[in-house]
């Protein structure tokens, strides 16, 4: 049986020491790019393979990325792990992925079980009382924040500015000539919604009267029932009558507002314009098709595969884009 070779044998093949080949394999520490280059095409041209161990050895991480999502019936999330799966896959990565359904003391649970399963890379949305548990595993894998503007040495940030999407959210309502926009919001209010209603309440200060309180005047609402149900309870409790154009926390929400609006024969946008959030691809498939802010999800998992693949480095922030379909007018 013809012997395996070893990171050692590629060593002295290419008269280079066995650390310098680590470096050139695995993407890290200092190496000069025509040594590194001579390397990479040398294993290529003697079919060298390196062992998964070997690799664990030399890399901060391995082929498993563990994904920490908030549940699994978001639209939003499954798109994010869909795109996610597809481009890691093609690249020789395996995804593991775990739900916390918003309860703190799981999530810190699970990013203990990453920690076990020594996955070499951890995604995560973690709630805002955890980051101080979430660095206290950045020496066991390298972490990825997903919609979170809290930086740190420990972690690097893949995200979109949430407060600021809202407030352009909200000049893209005023200058469509909507005179008095309302939030929606549906349980549980975590951190990246409150952001949202930061921007949204920043936004009508500076476009709309800024003496109107919008809070105490009812028009932020928020309801007991979670995603699609709370946009149902905003129809039922005829909340929609307070306002002309209602700006939802995310698609779900908004859809969950349009069925109902059906149900009743409520006509949007002829009784008023309805925003979501997300982009997600259901919004283009409801009747009539919702208006919302994307995030640019492709664009977000191929710089988080960059980031696995060590070709970026560095937290970025995306821009959000407004697409309108036929639930907002322009008059």
């Amino acid at each position: 049986m013809k012997k395996k070779l070893t990171i050692l044998d590629v060593a002295k093949i290419a008269k280079v020491s066995k650390s310098t080949v680590s470096r050139a394999l695995s993407g890290q520490g200092r190496i000069g790019r025509q040594t590194k280059n001579k390397i990479i095409e040398l294993t290529k041209k003697i079919n060298f393979i390196p062992s998964a161990n070997a690799r664990r050895m030399r890399c901060k991480f391995n082929e498993l990325i563990g994904v920490i999502i908030k549940d699994f019936c978001n639209p939003f999330y499954m798109e994010f792990l869909k795109l996610l799966e597809e481009k890691t896959y093609r690249r020789g990565f395996t995804i593991l992925t775990v739900a916390s359904n918003d309860d703190i003391e799981k999530e810190k649970n699970l990013m203990q079980l990453m920690a076990r399963h020594e996955v070499g890379w951890l995604i995560t949305i973690p709630h805002g009382s955890l980051f101080r548990e979430l660095i206290k595993y950045s020496s066991m894998m390298n972490i990825i924040v997903l919609n979170s503007l809290v930086t740190s040495k420990k972690f690097i940030t893949v995200c979109i500015d949430n407060e600021k999407a809202f407030e352009d959210g909200v000049e893209y309502i005023y200058k469509s000539g909507y005179k008095l926009p309302s939030l929606a919001l549906s349980s549980p209010v975590i951190d990246i919604s409150e952001a949202r209603i930061r921007g949204f309440l920043n936004g009508v200060k500076k476009y709309y009267n800024q003496k109107f309180d919008f809070i105490k005047n009812n028009l932020v609402f928020k309801t007991e029932g979670e995603g699609k149900n709370g946009g149902i309870e905003i129809i039922k409790k005829e909340l929609y009558k307070k306002t002309d154009c209602i700006f939802a926390v995310n698609d779900i929400t908004a859809i969950g507002i349009i069925e109902e609006c059906n149900r009743k024969k409520i006509s949007i946008p002829e009784k008023f314009g309805l925003l979501g959030f997300d982009n997600v691809p259901s919004a283009e498939y409801v009747s009539p098709k919702l208006s919302s802010i994307g995030q640019p999800l492709d664009e977000m998992t191929d710089y988080i595969l960059k980031i696995i693949c060590n070709e970026e480095k560095k937290s970025k922030i995306f821009s959000t884009q407004i697409i309108n379909r036929e639930t907002m007018v322009l008059f």
